[in-house]
């Protein structure tokens, strides 16, 4: 006889502090998030507008405040749903650097719809060497050209 898995068990070990298991306190966190008016993080450094006339920005963010890792974090655990073998990154790192793509929308408020990371790797003081470490556009936004258009931007 084959033992099931305990996802509870699993998905707690996996999201530490991190993982609601209370219907109530998920229901408001839900509500937090769908009601999320804040400006994305980082600074603005380019604007796409699509043949639809939809709005989308791509934001900077080196992470170094608590803020902003909270979003790397949500950012980082949704991965290894999308992505087989995905890893965590290392998020107290000073290298690492993100590139957000969000589409405007109105009401002042920002929907997610990829994110790039990339990591220096410094070959010694002066010189480093950049790498792409992951790249991810939303499901729904796939196929329709914004992961070319973010790798576009990225002249860093």
């Amino acid at each position: 006889m084959k033992i099931k898995d305990d996802l509870n068990k699993l998905f707690k070990d996996f999201y530490e502090e991190n993982f609601c298991t209370d219907e109530n306190n998920f229901k408001e966190i839900l509500m937090e998030e769908i009601n999320y008016k804040n400006a994305p993080m980082g600074k603005k450094i380019h604007e796409i507008k699509d043949d639809e006339g939809k709005n989308f920005e791509v934001y900077y963010s080196q992470i170094k405040n608590d803020e902003r890792k909270n979003l790397s974090l949500f950012l980082q655990l949704i991965l290894p749903y999308f992505i087989e073998g995905a890893n965590v990154i290392e998020i107290e790192e000073n290298f690492w650097h993100y590139f957000f793509l969000y589409e405007k929308i109105e009401n002042k408020r920002w929907k997610i719809i990829g994110f790039c990371t990339i990591n220096h790797f410094h070959l010694d003081l002066f010189k480093y060497r950049s790498m792409i470490s992951q790249f991810f556009i939303l499901n729904p936004y796939q196929r329709m050209g914004f992961g070319l258009k973010l790798l576009e931007v990225i002249k860093y």
